[in-house]
């Protein structure tokens, strides 16, 4: 299947409101400014998650980890039902950063009024994401999607270098950020160009989405995928 053939085939699937709800994550989205949501890149369910929750929790403003000089235009003409694959390198599918599924899910998004702003915030380093998620100036929260090495909740600390993640430096400015960061229980997706990255924690027989709050960690939330199918490629 190629990349037209597999954008015309995908619509997004909104996930049972009751899955997705929270009643702390619905209070708690109506005073804040950013919903971080940190993925891994390369799950066909990414866009069901971005779908659903931008639907269950009245969200209309969002930001994408990727740069406007590079990816607006193609978007732009997905919007307006004509996509034009010319005007994006393959490199972003082949390394799963843009999937033509999520690409789809962002068309019907806006074709269905669901959100009325799309904003690019991409940037060489974590301090440059955080400063350009930091410029937005909307009335309401926007949901900021992002790979989950950009959010993660606290130091990292690899080889003796400390990794301090956007979220954590927006959260510095802005401390009612929220932070959903997406766990997948079991199947496969196709991440960063290296094939398929498998799943294989423990099968369960709970095929539901859920959203908890993860202990001792301020206003920060788990959201469990059950099962992750790979994007196209």
């Amino acid at each position: 299947m190629n990349t037209q053939q597999a954008y015309n085939s995908f619509s997004p699937t909104l996930i049972p409101p009751e899955q997705l709800a929270n009643p702390q994550l619905a209070e708690q989205i109506a005073t804040s400014r950013y919903v971080i949501c940190g993925e891994i890149h390369g799950a066909t369910q990414n866009c069901d998650v971005l779908y659903s929750l931008i639907i269950h929790y009245g969200i209309t403003s969002l930001a994408l980890e990727l740069y406007a000089e590079t990816c607006k235009a193609f978007i732009d003409s997905c919007i307006a039902g004509q996509p034009n694959f010319e005007l994006i390198d393959a490199d972003y599918f082949i390394a799963s950063v843009l999937s033509v599924e999520m690409a789809k899910t962002l068309a019907v998004l806006v074709t269905e009024k669901k959100i009325s702003d799309i904003h690019y915030t991409n940037g060489e380093t974590e301090q440059a994401k955080a400063h350009n998620i930091l410029a937005l100036k909307q009335s309401g929260p926007t949901i900021c999607l992002m790979g989950n090495w950009h959010t993660e909740a606290e130091l990292v600390v690899t080889d003796g270098i400390e990794h301090k993640s956007a979220y954590m430096i927006v959260r510095d400015s802005e401390p009612e950020s929220i932070n959903i960061r997406y766990k997948y229980l079991s199947g496969a997706i196709y991440n960063v160009g290296t094939g398929i990255m498998r799943f294989d924690g423990p099968k369960s027989a709970n095929d539901k989405y859920a959203i908890r709050a993860v202990p001792e960690q301020n206003r920060c939330y788990t959201l469990t995928v059950p099962r992750a199918t790979p994007v196209a490629h």
